[in-house]
This record gives structure tokens, C-alpha cells and sequence, in this order.
């Protein structure tokens, strides 16, 4: 696989799941440790463009740096495989849950709000550059 992948896809609201799970002690201390991102509560949702579906496939299917699941309060939270990437010059991490009702969506985790930092609203359509190594 090439060192880089370049996904395109259209911003689109997402479920509001990011947010409880990126705020999730377990996870967050594993971002950082792992990747170095204190990650923002939340996670910016794209939409896959139709001729980046078979990259995202082939990230799905392939070895990702793991967030491990972890069980609390009788709750089981899913492992999660994240990738290094990269959006418009602004570090952050592709990440694709073990656990996810998404097909054609992938989510991204920074250390800030992606949204906001690069004024993203619905509809908008951006290039991201992921990282295979």
C-alpha cells in the first residue's frame, strides 16, 4: 500500500456519538498517547466521494494504530483502528470504529473542533491525506 492515501468526501452531520465517545477517559488517554491528540469532543463526519470508496475499503481491511475497547458500568465500548491524517494542514486521525452503523461515512478526531477551525459547514467537499504506515 502507498505511504499516503488521499480520501475525498462531503462534510455531513453526524449522529452526535463522537462526542459522548471521544469524551470517554479511555479512549482519550489512548489518542494520546498513541497519536498525540488530546482529542476534541467530537469527530468531524465525511462522507465518502464515490471514487475514494475503494481506499477507504482498503484502509477498513488493513492494520491501523488500535485504540483498544474497554468495558464500563456493564457497557462494552469497541475497539477503535485510527490512521495519522491530515486536513487542510491541521494533524488529526481517521479513525473507523469496530463498532459502527456507518458504511459510506468516515469520522476524523483532531485536537480541536475541525468544524470551526476550518469554517466546514454541511456540503462542503474536502480532500483528506492519510497516512498507511
Amino acid at each position: 500500500m502507498d505511504k499516503n492515501v488521499i480520501l475525498r468526501g462531503t462534510v455531513v452531520t453526524g449522529l452526535g456519538k463522537g462526542r459522548y465517545f471521544m469524551s470517554a477517559k479511555e479512549y482519550k488517554d489512548q489518542f494520546i498517547s498513541k497519536l498525540g491528540i488530546d482529542p476534541y469532543h467530537g469527530t468531524l463526519n465525511l462522507r465518502v466521494d464515490a471514487a475514494s470508496a475503494s481506499e477507504l475499503s482498503m484502509l477498513k481491511s488493513s492494520y491501523g494504530i488500535i485504540i483498544e475497547g474497554f468495558s464500563r458500568e456493564g457497557k462494552v465500548f469497541g475497539a477503535v483502528k485510527a490512521f495519522e491524517a491530515s486536513l487542510s494542514g491541521v494533524r488529526c486521525a481517521l479513525v473507523i470504529p469496530e463498532k459502527t452503523s456507518h458504511t459510506d461515512v468516515f469520522e476524523l478526531v483532531a485536537n480541536k473542533n475541525l468544524r470551526e477551525e476550518l469554517s466546514l459547514k454541511d456540503g462542503d467537499i474536502v480532500e483528506v491525506s492519510v497516512s498507511t504506515q
